[in-house]
This record gives C-alpha cells, sequence and structure tokens, in this order.
C-alpha cells in the first residue's frame, strides 16, 4: 500500500469514528398513551436542506510522508492563507471528499413519516374474487405489488421509513415513532418496526429487545429540526454523578443501557430539556 493509500484509509477511519452516533438505548419509553401526541406537519417525507457533511471538521490535516505515514489531526488554529499546501495534501483532499461521498454524505439520506394505521389492501383478482391483506400497524407504502388501500383505521402514532446511504448502499430502517410533549418542547420516541420479520424467529428469539431511543423535534418556516439525545454527554452526567437515571452496563464494552422508568425519563427531560448539550447537533429538513 502505498503512501496516499495509507492515508486515505486512515482519513476514512477518522471519518467513521466523529459519525458514529452515541445514542444510548432505553428499556422504557418517554411517552405513555395519556402523554402522546400528533402533529400532522411531521408527516411527509424530508430531506436535509443542506445537503453534503454531516458534521463539523474543522481542522487542519498535516500529513507527512517520511517511510511511514502519520497523520495528525488538530482544531483548525493556523492561517490558511500563510500555508502552502504540497501536492501530496492536494491529492489527499480529492481522495477525502471522494471517500465522505462514498460513506454516505449524498443527498439519498430521507425521513418518511407517515400515519400509522390498521390498513387493509385489497388486490382485484376476478369479479367474484379479491385478495385481501391486512397489516397492524401499517402504511399504505407497506402496499404489495398490485394492492391498493381498501380501509385504513389511524393509530396515534407514526411509522418511520429511514433511508441511508452507507459505502454506496441504500439502508432502508424502519421504526414506531411516538411524539410526546415535555416542558412545552415535542420530543421523538424511536422503537424498531421489525417489518418482515415480526415474529423473530429462533430459539434465542427472546434475546431482541425492542429499545428506545429519543430525539427533540421542532418545526419553523415549513422545516423540521430533529436533534438527536447525546449518549456520551448523558454518560459523562452519569460517571460524574452529576445526574441519578438508573441504568445498567452491558455487554464486554460496558455499554450503558437505561433502565429508569418512564417518569423518570420524563423528569429528567424536564430538567435538561433546554440544554443545549443534551443533544447532538442535528440538521434542518426541507420536505419534499
Amino acid at each position: 500500500m502505498n503512501a496516499l493509500s495509507r492515508v486515505r484509509v486512515l482519513f476514512c477511519f477518522i471519518v467513521v469514528v466523529l459519525l458514529v452516533t452515541s445514542c444510548i438505548p432505553s428499556l422504557h419509553p418517554i411517552y405513555t398513551d395519556a402523554t402522546r401526541v400528533t402533529d400532522d406537519r411531521l408527516l411527509g417525507t424530508w430531506r436535509a436542506q443542506d445537503s453534503g457533511l454531516k458534521v463539523d471538521l474543522s481542522y487542519d490535516i498535516k500529513v507527512s510522508v517520511t517511510g511511514d505515514t502519520s497523520v495528525t489531526i488538530s482544531p483548525n488554529d493556523q492561517q490558511r492563507d500563510e500555508y502552502e499546501e504540497t501536492e501530496l495534501e492536494k491529492k489527499v483532499s480529492s481522495q477525502l471528499s471522494e471517500s465522505l461521498y462514498s460513506l454516505g454524505f449524498s443527498d439519498d439520506d430521507s425521513w418518511t413519516f407517515e400515519q400509522a394505521s390498521k390498513i387493509t389492501f385489497e388486490k382485484y383478482v376476478s369479479p367474484t374474487n379479491n385478495s385481501s391483506i391486512t397489516i397492524n400497524p401499517g402504511v399504505p407504502s407497506f402496499a404489495p405489488k398490485g394492492y391498493k388501500v381498501k380501509n385504513q383505521e389511524f393509530l396515534p402514532y407514526y411509522i418511520l421509513t429511514y433511508h441511508e446511504k452507507q459505502l454506496d448502499e441504500i439502508i432502508t430502517t424502519y421504526l414506531i415513532v411516538n411524539m410526546t410533549e415535555i416542558g412545552g418542547s415535542y420530543y421523538l420516541d424511536f422503537m424498531p418496526y421489525p417489518k418482515g420479520d415480526k415474529q423473530r424467529r429462533g430459539a434465542f428469539a427472546a434475546n431482541y429487545i425492542a429499545g428506545h431511543t429519543f430525539a427533540k423535534v421542532s418545526f419553523n418556516n415549513r422545516k423540521l429540526k430533529i436533534d438527536m439525545f447525546d449518549g456520551a454527554y448523558i454518560e459523562e452526567l452519569l460517571k460524574e454523578k452529576r445526574i441519578r437515571l438508573r441504568h445498567e452496563k452491558l455487554g464486554a464494552q460496558g455499554e450503558i443501557v437505561l433502565t429508569a422508568s418512564t417518569k423518570e425519563l420524563r423528569a429528567f427531560i424536564e430538567k435538561y430539556g433546554d440544554d443545549e448539550d443534551l443533544y447532538e447537533s442535528g440538521d434542518e429538513y426541507v420536505q419534499l
């Protein structure tokens, strides 16, 4: 592997590390049947207004090639107009841009929120025979090929279809999304929707637990802002014993899982919901 290739690999690794989300899962939701709400402004397909890089990479990148390749990343603290890039750095910059695109920084990420419902699809087979399928919960986009919506009983929550691009592959994730109001702000509660594998079959099916993750949501001039909770900040508060929120450490790496009750979670959000450090820097989305 030549020097430029080694630099590219290191850059890709650095970008991946910077992009890994640190949401902490919770065993319990932040809503109850009495506290969940719906808002038609959420419905539709949304895409980031400013497509491209989703994290701030305001760093100077210094590359030196003296036998082995070394890469140093530090805050952008030097005047760029006093610094002239070498030919190698110019090549690396170009390669980095291509790598960022291939890692998923494109216009392909989208969020589609649909009102969940008990929905029946019907397919015409013959004048005396129609085929029907009922999905509960489901949404119109789940219609099998050749089927149309026959009946729909709306439910007080949403199903999110999330498309993201990773390494030139489009990955689709489905989630149940409940909205609730806490302290005058709206929050989303995400839970996996095992579309296509609802039974979770197999001897170890019980090992799969549907965890919850949370985000703050706001609407402004027909734009949508979603700020996911910053798990690293919550973990820091727990380690420093600045908050008392029940949790467990699981696995070899000691991953934190919140075990606090819904009441405790809501009280925590009520107290810290205005703290900007509680959230990862989210994108602002426009409707397609």
